[in-house]
């Protein structure tokens, strides 16, 4: 009798049925891909086809050319939004920020 009424709840949870993701998760997804994750970018790629995320691993990597060129944050964040900044590492903001 307990067999019958676990094994359909592991079958359940165990299947990988996430739900609906949402644009947060889809948007934390494309800063790990960016970042380097296989895991993160398989996600992103067939989970988030349809969710409109505001910034993109290509526009990470925009991102990135222009702090490495001037190394000014604050041009960065006018020019992509505030959450520009989750695209990059604590130590490669470091390396990359000039200070003015």
């Amino acid at each position: 009798m307990r067999f019958k009424v676990v094994i359909p709840f592991i079958v359940v949870f165990a299947c990988g049925c996430n739900g609906a993701i949402g644009k947060k998760e889809c948007q934390d997804y494309a800063f790990s891909s960016y970042k380097g994750f296989p895991r993160a970018a398989n996600n992103y790629k067939t989970l988030c086809k349809e969710i409109k995320v505001s910034i993109t691993p290509r526009d990470c990597g925009r991102a990135f050319e222009k702090i490495r060129k001037s190394g000014n944050l604050r041009l960065l964040k006018n020019n992509f939004g505030a959450d520009v900044v989750n695209c990059f590492s604590e130590k490669d903001l470091k390396l990359l920020v000039r200070q003015e």
